[in-house]
């Protein structure tokens, strides 16, 4: 359960049997970056069904409704870092926070190889800050916390594709999703 009275931050990394689905399509109002690195999934953001490979990063912005379900056979192994806004004022500062947001609007980034090592170190990091806090913790997290943002900022203006695989046979559930955010 995430913490409601103060800031939330949090990061979470499972593994899942290969059938394991989501019960229902949720919103929240904190925001999700989701990080597959085993596996595959099918994601669905608001009015699209995206395929997620190892290495690929969803962002979820808050009231996003989304869920995501198994896609073929095999156990999938992720990590989720849920934040509210909080954690990006800084960024909205230095950056803008419409450009900070908008990073938001390409929900899918496929990491380069060459940065997957550092974006999981990145994420080892935070995560064992995050167990095994003392008074530096808090700042420590803060600043790779924002580093990561940036990072993902970064790699979202190169990424040159778009990923949207809505396969057919999720056409009519997309359309209607596509309705319903519409109305």
């Amino acid at each position: 359960m995430l913490p409601t009275t103060e800031p939330i931050f949090m990061v979470e990394q499972l593994k899942r049997p290969s059938k394991f689905n989501m019960q229902e399509h949720h919103v929240h109002d904190f925001y999700e970056l989701y990080y597959l690195l085993s596996g595959t999934r099918k994601c669905f953001i608001n009015h699209s069904f995206y395929t997620m490979h190892p290495y690929d990063m969803m962002l979820i912005s808050k009231g996003a409704l989304h869920r995501t379900t198994y896609n073929t056979t095999g156990e999938h192994e992720r990590i989720v870092i849920y934040f509210d806004e909080s954690w990006m004022e800084d960024l909205y500062i230095q950056f803008g926070k419409e450009r900070i947001q908008n990073c938001f609007n390409t929900p899918k980034l496929s990491i380069p190889v060459m940065q997957r090592t550092y974006l999981k170190d990145l994420i080892h990091r935070m995560s064992v800050e995050e167990k095994q806090q003392d008074e530096f913790s808090p700042l420590l997290i803060k600043h790779m916390f924002e580093e990561l943002i940036v990072f993902l900022l970064r790699t979202e203006e190169q990424q040159t594709e778009v990923y949207d695989y809505t396969l057919e046979e999720d056409a009519d559930i997309s359309e209607a999703a596509r309705y319903f955010c519409a109305n």
